[in-house]
Order: C-alpha cells, then structure tokens, then sequence
C-alpha cells in the first residue's frame, strides 16, 4: 500500500531534501537522430507516460520530460530520477497526381528521450538537465516529373523526393517551489538542427536574369524561357540537392504549477521562439530543363542523322545563347537557408476525482504564421559559368512559400493506477493541421491532425518502465493550384502515423 501511494504523490509538489547537480551535458550529444513530427514540424509529446495520456502534461509533468514541457513540473520528481527512452515514428504517406499515385518508402525515425533531475541543499530548488527530439519530418518518394524524361524514348523517369530535417534540443532547467503549492520555473535550451533535400525543384523563370550571348540585347533567360513565341516554359526545373546544412539555434521556456487544491493542480508553460539559420551545401542540375527546351533530334531521326541535326542546332544554340544543351549545366553553390522554430504557449489542469484515476487536459497555441511564411534559401558562389550566363551571377535567392497558419491544439488524458505496480493510460490529441492546401508538398507534408493514444507503466522498487502506442489518423488535403510549383496543381497528399515508446525510469 506504502508503495502505491507513493506512486499518487508523484503527481503532487511537495517540499523536499535537494543535493547537488553535477553530469556531463556533453554526453547529451549521442542522442542526435532524425525525427517525425505530429503537429506540424512538433512532437505530440516526450516520453512514454506523456504520450500515453495524448501529450496533457503540462500540469501532470512529474517525470524529467517536465524540462520540456513545463520546467516548474520538476518540482514534482521529489528524488533523484533518471529517464531513457526511445520512441519510433512508422509513417504511410501516399502522393497522387495526374502523373503519380504513389506510396512513400516505409521508413523508422527514431525519438530519443534523456532527462536527469537532481535534489540539492537549497531548500526549495530543483534542477535537471535533458535531450530530446524536438521534432521534424522527412519523405522519401519516387515520382514521375513532366520535365525528366529518358532521351531516347520520351517516357517519363522517376525522380527521387527525399527530405530530412531534425531538430534535437538539450535543455538545462531549473524551478523553485515558492510556497507548498506553487512552483515556477525555467529552462534554456541549445538545439541542433539538420536539414536535407532532394528533389526536381520548380520555380519561378525570373531567377533566369542572365542575358543571352547573342540575343541579350532583347531578351534575358527569362524571357526567352517563358515567351509563348519561343520556349513557352512556365516555370524553370532543376535537381536540387541540399545537403550538409546543419546549425544550432538557442531558446528559453518558462513554466508555472499551481496546486489549487489537493485534487486540482493548474500548469503554465510558455515557449520562446529559435532562430535556425542553416549553412550548408546545394547543387543544382538545370540540364534536363534546358534539354526540354532545345530537343535532343536522335528522338525523331537515326542516331546518325540525329547526331548531325544536334551538332548544328547545338552550334546554333551556343552562337545565340552561350549554352550548350548537351553541355554541362549542373553548379555547385555555398548555402544558407533560415528556419525559425516558432512561439508557444499553453496551458491545462490535472484533476483527481479518486486516489486511482487522474484526468488532464491541455490547451496550447503554436504561432506557426509568424515562423513558417516562406523558406528562404540564398546561394552563392556558383561554380558553373554556363550557369552563371543563365541567372545573371554567381549568387541565387529563391523564397519557397509556406505561409503556414497558427495552430490550437487540443489534448485530454486519463492516467489509472490498478495497483501499486500497474498503471494504464488513454489520451486524445488533436490539432488543427497548419499547412495551406496551396503550399503542402510531398517532401514536406505535416497535415496530420488527430491522434489517440494507449499507454501501460509498471513500477518495482525504485524502477518503472513505460510504453505506449499513439495513432495519427489519415489526414488527405487536395491542391487545386499550387503556389509552390505547377507540378503539384491537382494533387492531393494524405498521411497517416503509429508511434511506439518506451521510457525506463531509475529514481532514489
């Protein structure tokens, strides 16, 4: 019985002994890994016993994800405790347009959780230090594009869609407990990002401002490209392929609890925003754009004659553009893209209506509109100079429209303790999905919106492991017209996500 109800005051703040903190936060370090996101680019939850109750936790926080979530919680942990897990994320993404109708690579992505809490000599301090995957997304799709196409036979070729982006935060933390049922808190965070693309990439032709060799005194690329009197081309294509971009970004969160009564206890917690400003490299391959617009003439002659027709055309080309269709017009640039991981706030209750059953309920604004508007890419140094002849320098900036909205979401959970040693958990979370019908991408498609959560623990001595399992139901948004590239005009993307975690705990 002593056991069991020691479980109970888990979720209560009480004044305890502290001693003093001391770990090696470099070690934090091992735990980089690529992630998925569930509300936008933002997990759901951290941790197994959070997820099981469908990420409520701001007021219920009493393990180390408390850091994480609302730092004040930490006054709860009443012990040293320690907290290692992982969680998996099993996408099933599907993209459809008149081209495709595709399923993407089933893929893992692993959620590392660590998290230590220390008691001290303080009296009312507390402190705690902890890694987790913050959040993030990838895809990886092959899909048909109209602009790659096999030379000799005109049929369409699969291109690769892939993205990664993973954000790991390591947070130090630490709460005061004010009176006996009050307590406030804060952490600052350093968190480490990486980001990722590869794709056939379309934007506008004014990125085409170089001139012409022969015809520049009338048109620059990017005239001649779009001209329905000559090219007739919407939109200008490359390979993209951004990689090794990679930086670190900096914030704070500040928390509150307030046990309002021995059955009622209301949380705070307020996020700041994180300035992510990547640099990397990008290598971009206009070839298969520019053979679209000057044929290839072994397509409707015999190779040999087809050969003859392309050396005089090609000469021709040269003579009036300085390109050379067959030539090479792949360039490698220096790149900085800036990503700012946005605000949040929220807040919720945890109710005790009996000594078994806690119920929590969370509310939390995320202030996507302000972060996520566009993605600004800037690349410099061009190594090709046909290239460079194309865009009119060595340098390029391309704003990809994003435009996402703020998001509510909304969370309840219910925590059961069967005895001194079980315990079984349910949760619901949903959210409304930020991303416009008109920006969503394959690469890019975090629209999921409702989650249902299942959740056991089982405590001996002075160990306890979690687990739980979360399902992101299917989520499909149709674009009509894209404002990001013509290919994804009459598209529809659909996801749906299954998480598992298991957290073991060792407290004393």
């Amino acid at each position: 019985m002593a056991l069991w109800l020691d479980s109970l005051r888990r979720v209560r703040p009480v004044i305890f002994r502290r001693r003093p903190l001391c770990l090696l936060v470099a070690a934090l370090s091992l735990f980089v890994a690529p992630a998925w996101a569930n509300n936008g680019v933002e997990q759901t939850s951290f941790g197994a016993r959070s997820a099981g109750m469908g990420g409520a936790d701001y007021s219920v926080a009493s393990d180390t994800t408390a850091i994480n979530s609302n730092p004040a919680g930490i006054t709860q942990v009443n012990r040293k405790r320690m907290d290692a897990g992982i969680g998996v994320i099993l996408p099933d993404q599907h993209f459809k347009n008149e081209l495709n109708d595709t399923d993407a690579r089933h893929q893992a992505f692993p959620l590392p959780v660590f998290g230590y809490v220390d008691d001290s000599h303080m009296g009312a301090w507390s402190y705690g230090v902890g890694a987790y995957a913050q959040g993030g997304l990838g895809a990886d799709l092959s899909l048909r594009h109209d602009v790659f196409r096999y030379p000799n036979t005109g049929e369409l070729q699969d291109q690769g869609f892939h993205s990664n982006l993973m954000y790991l935060k390591l947070a130090a933390a630490v709460a005061y407990q004010v009176r006996y049922n009050l307590s406030v808190g804060a952490s600052v965070n350093a968190g480490y990002s990486k980001l990722e693309m590869r794709l056939p990439f379309s934007t506008s032709t004014e990125i085409m401002q170089g001139r012409p060799k022969l015809l520049g005194h009338v048109f620059t690329f990017a005239q001649l490209f779009r001209s329905p009197l000559l090219l007739n081309m919407k939109q200008a294509t490359a390979n993209i392929d951004l990689h090794d971009a990679d930086t670190w970004g900096y914030g704070y969160k500040l928390g509150v609890l307030y046990d309002y009564n021995e059955n009622l206890t209301l949380g705070l917690a307020y996020t700041s925003e994180s300035t992510l400003k990547f640099k990397g490299k990008t290598d971009l391959d206009f070839k298969a754009q520019v053979q679209r617009a000057f044929p290839d003439f072994q397509q409707y002659f015999s190779p040999e004659f087809g050969r003859f027709y392309n050396r005089i055309f090609n000469n021709v080309v040269r003579y009036g553009t300085g390109l050379d269709p067959q030539g090479d017009l792949s360039a490698s640039y220096d790149t900085e893209l800036e990503l700012v991981y946005p605000r949040k706030f929220g807040g919720g209750g945890a109710w005790r209506p009996t000594e078994k059953l806690l119920l929590a309920a969370d509310v939390t604004w995320i202030n996507w509109k302000n972060s996520f508007d566009a993605m600004r890419i800037r690349l410099s140094n061009g190594s090709n100079e046909a290239v460079n002849r194309m865009t009119g320098g060595k340098s390029l900036s391309i704003n990809v429209p994003m435009n996402w909205k703020d998001q509510w979401i909304f969370a309840i959970g219910a925590e059961y303790f069967l005895n001194a040693a079980w315990t079984v958990r349910a949760g619901f979370n949903h959210a409304q999905n930020p991303v416009p019908e008109d920006t969503v991408i394959p690469i890019f498609p975090a629209i999921t919106e409702t989650h249902a959560t299942l959740g056991v623990g089982y405590r001996w001595e002075n160990f306890e492991l979690d687990g739980a399992w979360e399902h992101g139901f299917r989520k499909s948004v149709k674009t009509k017209v894209s404002k990001v590239a013509n290919e994804y005009n009459g598209s529809r993307n659909s996801l749906t996500l299954d998480s598992f975690f298991v957290t073991g705990s060792w407290f004393y």
